[in-house]
Protein backbone atom coordinates (compact mmCIF):
# COMPACT_ATOMS: atom_id res chain seq x y z
CA UNK A 1 0.00 0.00 0.00
CA UNK A 2 1.58 3.64 -1.07
CA UNK A 3 -0.82 5.04 1.60
CA UNK A 4 -3.43 4.75 3.86
CA UNK A 5 -1.45 1.71 5.55
CA UNK A 6 -3.40 0.96 8.46
CA UNK A 7 -7.11 0.83 6.85
CA UNK A 8 -5.14 -1.54 3.93
CA UNK A 9 -3.88 -3.88 6.63
CA UNK A 10 -7.45 -3.58 8.08
CA UNK A 11 -8.96 -4.50 4.62
CA UNK A 12 -6.52 -7.64 4.19
CA UNK A 13 -7.86 -8.78 7.10
CA UNK A 14 -11.81 -8.54 6.01
CA UNK A 15 -10.09 -9.70 2.41
CA UNK A 16 -9.08 -13.10 4.34
CA UNK A 17 -12.34 -13.47 6.01
CA UNK A 18 -14.04 -13.44 3.00
CA UNK A 19 -12.07 -15.58 1.01
CA UNK A 20 -12.32 -18.25 4.03
CA UNK A 21 -15.60 -17.87 3.78
CA UNK A 22 -16.88 -17.20 0.30
CA UNK A 23 -15.20 -20.79 -0.72
CA UNK A 24 -16.31 -22.36 2.52
CA UNK A 25 -20.04 -22.05 1.10
CA UNK A 26 -18.88 -22.51 -2.38
CA UNK A 27 -17.66 -26.17 -1.37
CA UNK A 28 -20.74 -26.53 0.69
CA UNK A 29 -22.94 -25.40 -2.46
CA UNK A 30 -20.58 -27.77 -4.85
CA UNK A 31 -20.92 -30.66 -2.72
CA UNK A 32 -17.19 -30.89 -2.11
CA UNK A 33 -16.84 -31.02 1.78
CA UNK A 34 -15.14 -33.64 3.08
CA UNK A 35 -17.69 -36.63 4.46
CA UNK A 36 -19.00 -36.37 8.08
CA UNK A 37 -16.66 -38.12 10.20
CA UNK A 38 -13.28 -38.28 7.61
CA UNK A 39 -10.13 -36.38 8.29
CA UNK A 40 -10.64 -33.44 6.23
CA UNK A 41 -6.55 -32.86 5.82
CA UNK A 42 -6.37 -35.67 3.13
CA UNK A 43 -9.04 -33.32 1.06
CA UNK A 44 -7.19 -30.58 1.27
CA UNK A 45 -9.47 -28.86 3.58
CA UNK A 46 -9.02 -27.50 6.89
CA UNK A 47 -10.66 -25.59 9.89
CA UNK A 48 -9.90 -21.91 9.83
CA UNK A 49 -11.37 -19.38 12.54
CA UNK A 50 -14.12 -22.20 12.97
CA UNK A 51 -14.73 -22.14 9.15
CA UNK A 52 -14.21 -25.14 7.31
CA UNK A 53 -13.09 -24.28 3.64
CA UNK A 54 -9.92 -25.22 1.30
CA UNK A 55 -6.12 -25.44 3.28
CA UNK A 56 -4.52 -22.70 1.56
CA UNK A 57 -2.09 -22.14 4.58
CA UNK A 58 0.33 -19.30 3.68
CA UNK A 59 -1.00 -19.34 -0.14
CA UNK A 60 -4.66 -17.81 1.16
CA UNK A 61 -2.92 -14.80 3.08
CA UNK A 62 -1.23 -13.73 0.26
CA UNK A 63 -3.75 -13.86 -2.34
CA UNK A 64 -5.95 -11.74 0.36
CA UNK A 65 -2.60 -9.07 0.70
CA UNK A 66 -2.19 -8.82 -2.79
CA UNK A 67 -5.60 -8.49 -4.33
CA UNK A 68 -5.76 -5.79 -1.81
CA UNK A 69 -2.78 -3.84 -2.19
CA UNK A 70 -3.63 -3.51 -5.72
CA UNK A 71 -7.54 -2.61 -4.83
CA UNK A 72 -6.22 -0.06 -2.13
CA UNK A 73 -4.23 1.69 -3.93
CA UNK A 74 -6.43 2.25 -6.79
CA UNK A 75 -9.76 3.36 -4.82
CA UNK A 76 -8.46 4.97 -1.18
CA UNK A 77 -8.39 8.10 -3.21
CA UNK A 78 -12.28 7.68 -4.48
CA UNK A 79 -14.71 10.52 -3.84
CA UNK A 80 -18.38 9.16 -3.49
CA UNK A 81 -21.66 11.35 -4.46
CA UNK A 82 -22.33 13.73 -1.03
CA UNK A 83 -24.78 11.45 0.29
CA UNK A 84 -22.26 8.55 0.65
CA UNK A 85 -19.48 10.77 1.09
CA UNK A 86 -18.74 8.59 4.51
CA UNK A 87 -18.05 5.82 3.02
CA UNK A 88 -15.64 7.40 0.31
CA UNK A 89 -11.80 7.32 0.49
CA UNK A 90 -10.20 5.01 2.35
CA UNK A 91 -13.46 3.86 3.66
CA UNK A 92 -14.33 2.41 0.42
CA UNK A 93 -11.53 0.01 0.18
CA UNK A 94 -12.61 -2.64 2.56
CA UNK A 95 -16.03 -2.63 0.50
CA UNK A 96 -14.75 -3.06 -2.76
CA UNK A 97 -12.14 -5.24 -1.35
CA UNK A 98 -14.69 -7.34 0.09
CA UNK A 99 -16.17 -7.47 -3.39
CA UNK A 100 -13.62 -8.34 -5.23
CA UNK A 101 -12.10 -11.13 -2.88
CA UNK A 102 -16.06 -12.40 -2.50
CA UNK A 103 -15.56 -13.02 -6.55
CA UNK A 104 -11.70 -14.56 -6.25
CA UNK A 105 -13.17 -16.94 -3.31
CA UNK A 106 -16.09 -18.80 -5.63
CA UNK A 107 -13.36 -19.64 -8.01
CA UNK A 108 -11.01 -20.78 -5.96
CA UNK A 109 -13.03 -24.05 -5.66
CA UNK A 110 -13.11 -24.68 -8.71
CA UNK A 111 -9.54 -24.53 -9.58
CA UNK A 112 -8.10 -25.66 -6.50
CA UNK A 113 -9.06 -29.12 -6.71
CA UNK A 114 -6.52 -29.74 -9.37
CA UNK A 115 -3.41 -29.00 -7.90
CA UNK A 116 -4.49 -30.62 -5.01
CA UNK A 117 -5.50 -33.74 -7.25
CA UNK A 118 -1.56 -33.24 -8.41
CA UNK A 119 -0.22 -33.26 -5.02
CA UNK A 120 -2.61 -36.34 -4.00
CA UNK A 121 -1.32 -38.07 -7.34
CA UNK A 122 2.54 -37.64 -6.05
CA UNK A 123 1.49 -38.87 -2.59
CA UNK A 124 0.87 -42.52 -4.10
CA UNK A 125 3.58 -42.16 -6.29
CA UNK A 126 6.35 -41.94 -3.67
CA UNK A 127 4.24 -44.62 -1.13
CA UNK A 128 5.27 -46.80 -4.48
CA UNK A 129 8.59 -45.45 -5.17
CA UNK A 130 10.43 -47.69 -2.53
CA UNK A 131 14.11 -46.30 -1.42
CA UNK A 132 13.62 -42.92 -3.69
CA UNK A 133 9.65 -42.58 -2.16
CA UNK A 134 11.45 -40.56 0.64
CA UNK A 135 13.85 -38.61 -1.71
CA UNK A 136 10.59 -37.45 -3.52
CA UNK A 137 8.88 -36.57 -0.30
CA UNK A 138 11.85 -34.45 1.35
CA UNK A 139 12.06 -32.40 -1.87
CA UNK A 140 8.25 -32.15 -2.82
CA UNK A 141 7.81 -30.69 0.80
CA UNK A 142 10.46 -28.22 0.28
CA UNK A 143 9.04 -26.81 -3.26
CA UNK A 144 5.08 -27.18 -1.68
CA UNK A 145 6.16 -25.09 1.48
CA UNK A 146 6.80 -21.51 0.00
CA UNK A 147 3.17 -21.91 -1.21
CA UNK A 148 1.65 -23.77 2.07
CA UNK A 149 0.66 -26.41 0.06
CA UNK A 150 3.42 -29.06 1.79
CA UNK A 151 0.53 -29.84 4.13
CA UNK A 152 -1.72 -32.04 2.21
CA UNK A 153 1.24 -34.15 0.67
CA UNK A 154 2.50 -34.69 4.90
CA UNK A 155 -0.90 -35.56 5.44
CA UNK A 156 -1.14 -38.22 3.24
CA UNK A 157 2.72 -39.68 4.10
CA UNK A 158 1.81 -39.60 7.32
CA UNK A 159 -1.83 -40.50 8.05
CA UNK A 160 -2.47 -43.22 5.00
CA UNK A 161 -1.70 -46.07 3.48
CA UNK A 162 0.76 -44.14 0.78
CA UNK A 163 3.12 -43.65 4.21
CA UNK A 164 2.99 -47.46 5.05
CA UNK A 165 -0.01 -50.05 6.18
CA UNK A 166 0.51 -52.12 9.40
CA UNK A 167 -1.25 -54.29 11.72
CA UNK A 168 -0.14 -53.82 15.34
CA UNK A 169 -2.13 -55.83 18.28
CA UNK A 170 -4.45 -56.99 16.02
CA UNK A 171 -5.70 -53.41 14.74
CA UNK A 172 -4.82 -52.35 10.78
CA UNK A 173 -2.82 -48.98 10.87
CA UNK A 174 -2.13 -46.39 8.29
CA UNK A 175 0.48 -44.08 7.69
CA UNK A 176 3.99 -43.36 8.46
CA UNK A 177 3.40 -41.22 11.70
CA UNK A 178 0.01 -43.43 13.13
CA UNK A 179 2.63 -46.60 12.90
CA UNK A 180 5.20 -44.95 14.35
CA UNK A 181 3.57 -43.81 17.80
CA UNK A 182 1.68 -47.27 17.77
CA UNK A 183 5.50 -49.48 17.54
CA UNK A 184 6.38 -47.23 19.83
CA UNK A 185 4.13 -47.48 22.35
CA UNK A 186 5.30 -51.20 22.44
CA UNK A 187 8.54 -50.96 22.26
CA UNK A 188 9.15 -51.67 18.10
CA UNK A 189 11.17 -49.24 16.12
CA UNK A 190 11.54 -49.94 12.46
CA UNK A 191 13.66 -48.01 9.66
CA UNK A 192 11.15 -49.10 7.11
CA UNK A 193 8.47 -46.92 9.16
CA UNK A 194 10.55 -43.47 10.21
CA UNK A 195 12.11 -43.59 6.77
CA UNK A 196 9.37 -40.42 5.98
CA UNK A 197 9.62 -38.88 9.62
CA UNK A 198 11.80 -36.96 11.72
CA UNK A 199 15.33 -38.68 10.54
CA UNK A 200 15.26 -37.44 7.42
CA UNK A 201 15.53 -33.71 8.09
CA UNK A 202 17.89 -33.61 10.48
CA UNK A 203 21.18 -33.55 8.00
CA UNK A 204 19.48 -30.66 6.73
CA UNK A 205 17.99 -28.81 9.73
CA UNK A 206 20.85 -29.63 12.16
CA UNK A 207 23.43 -29.19 9.79
CA UNK A 208 22.73 -27.79 6.65
CA UNK A 209 20.58 -24.47 7.39
CA UNK A 210 23.64 -23.77 9.80
CA UNK A 211 25.64 -23.49 7.39
CA UNK A 212 23.56 -21.83 4.88
CA UNK A 213 23.40 -18.99 7.97
CA UNK A 214 27.19 -18.93 8.84
CA UNK A 215 27.65 -18.54 4.61
CA UNK A 216 25.35 -15.42 4.80
CA UNK A 217 27.09 -14.02 7.27
CA UNK A 218 30.79 -14.24 5.54
CA UNK A 219 29.74 -13.36 2.46
CA UNK A 220 27.44 -10.18 3.81
CA UNK A 221 29.91 -6.99 3.73
CA UNK A 222 31.46 -6.14 6.60
CA UNK A 223 29.45 -3.44 7.59
CA UNK A 224 26.39 -5.30 7.10
CA UNK A 225 27.54 -7.83 9.51
CA UNK A 226 26.16 -6.49 12.84
CA UNK A 227 22.36 -6.54 11.16
CA UNK A 228 22.43 -9.56 9.87
CA UNK A 229 24.02 -11.52 13.08
CA UNK A 230 21.20 -11.34 15.03
CA UNK A 231 18.60 -12.47 12.39
CA UNK A 232 20.45 -15.24 11.29
CA UNK A 233 21.17 -15.88 15.11
CA UNK A 234 17.61 -16.68 15.76
CA UNK A 235 17.05 -18.41 12.71
CA UNK A 236 19.49 -21.00 13.68
CA UNK A 237 18.03 -21.18 17.33
CA UNK A 238 14.45 -21.69 15.82
CA UNK A 239 15.90 -24.29 13.16
CA UNK A 240 17.72 -26.29 14.96
CA UNK A 241 15.82 -26.49 17.96
CA UNK A 242 12.17 -26.09 17.15
CA UNK A 243 12.68 -27.56 14.11
CA UNK A 244 11.04 -24.47 12.44
CA UNK A 245 13.20 -23.68 8.78
CA UNK A 246 11.06 -20.95 7.39
CA UNK A 247 12.98 -18.05 9.12
CA UNK A 248 16.26 -19.67 7.01
CA UNK A 249 14.46 -20.53 4.17
CA UNK A 250 13.11 -17.90 3.25
CA UNK A 251 15.88 -15.31 3.47
CA UNK A 252 17.71 -17.82 0.83
CA UNK A 253 14.69 -18.22 -1.57
CA UNK A 254 14.52 -14.67 -1.62
CA UNK A 255 18.32 -14.11 -2.05
CA UNK A 256 18.50 -17.33 -4.71
CA UNK A 257 15.46 -19.48 -5.77
CA UNK A 258 18.02 -21.43 -7.59
CA UNK A 259 20.06 -22.65 -4.19
CA UNK A 260 16.61 -22.98 -2.74
CA UNK A 261 15.85 -26.00 -5.42
CA UNK A 262 18.80 -27.23 -4.15
CA UNK A 263 18.06 -27.50 -0.52
CA UNK A 264 15.05 -29.10 -1.84
CA UNK A 265 17.34 -31.88 -3.02
CA UNK A 266 19.31 -32.02 -0.67
CA UNK A 267 16.44 -32.45 1.97
CA UNK A 268 14.94 -35.04 -0.16
CA UNK A 269 18.86 -36.88 -0.05
CA UNK A 270 19.00 -36.73 3.29
CA UNK A 271 15.67 -38.59 3.52
CA UNK A 272 17.14 -41.31 1.15
CA UNK A 273 20.55 -41.44 3.09
CA UNK A 274 19.19 -42.16 6.57
CA UNK A 275 16.62 -44.40 5.14
CA UNK A 276 19.36 -46.33 3.49
CA UNK A 277 21.21 -46.56 6.83
CA UNK A 278 18.50 -47.84 8.29
CA UNK A 279 18.71 -45.07 11.05
CA UNK A 280 15.18 -45.46 13.02
CA UNK A 281 14.25 -41.95 14.49
CA UNK A 282 10.76 -41.05 14.56
CA UNK A 283 8.39 -37.85 14.80
CA UNK A 284 8.12 -34.71 12.97
CA UNK A 285 10.13 -31.78 13.36
CA UNK A 286 13.88 -32.93 12.79
CA UNK A 287 15.05 -31.47 15.49
CA UNK A 288 17.77 -31.37 18.23
CA UNK A 289 14.95 -32.83 20.50
CA UNK A 290 13.27 -35.18 18.59
CA UNK A 291 17.38 -36.23 18.29
CA UNK A 292 17.69 -36.79 22.00
CA UNK A 293 14.38 -38.35 23.01
CA UNK A 294 14.15 -40.37 19.88
CA UNK A 295 16.84 -41.13 18.75
CA UNK A 296 19.93 -40.82 21.59
CA UNK A 297 17.39 -41.76 24.88
CA UNK A 298 16.41 -45.06 22.80
CA UNK A 299 20.04 -46.41 22.52
CA UNK A 300 22.35 -47.24 19.84
CA UNK A 301 19.30 -49.39 18.28
CA UNK A 302 18.09 -45.83 16.08
CA UNK A 303 21.61 -45.52 14.85
CA UNK A 304 21.03 -41.84 16.02
CA UNK A 305 25.12 -41.71 15.56
CA UNK A 306 24.86 -41.94 11.88
CA UNK A 307 22.77 -38.65 11.46
CA UNK A 308 26.40 -37.03 12.54
CA UNK A 309 28.74 -37.97 10.12
CA UNK A 310 26.39 -37.63 7.53
CA UNK A 311 25.21 -34.16 8.97
CA UNK A 312 28.91 -32.92 8.32
CA UNK A 313 29.01 -33.70 5.10
CA UNK A 314 25.78 -31.87 4.71
CA UNK A 315 27.34 -28.79 6.57
CA UNK A 316 30.47 -28.83 4.15
CA UNK A 317 28.23 -28.98 1.13
CA UNK A 318 25.90 -26.75 1.98
CA UNK A 319 28.06 -23.81 3.37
Amino acid sequence: AKAEKGSAGLSAVVGYFVILTGTGAFMSILGKEAPAGADIRLYGQAMQFGIKTLNMNVFGGVLAGIVTGVVHNKYYKTKLPDVLAFFGGARFVPIATAVIVGIVGLVIPLIWPFFNGIIIKIGELIGKAGVFGPLLFGAGEGVLRPFGLHHILVAMIRFTSAGGEAIINGEPVYGALNIFYKEFANGILDPNVTRFLSQGKMPSYMFGLPAVALAIYHTARPENRKKVKGLLASGIVACVIGGITEPLEFIFLFLSPVLYLFHCIMVGLGFMTMGILKVAIGNTDGNLIDFVVFGILQGFRTKWYLVIPVGIVWFAIYY
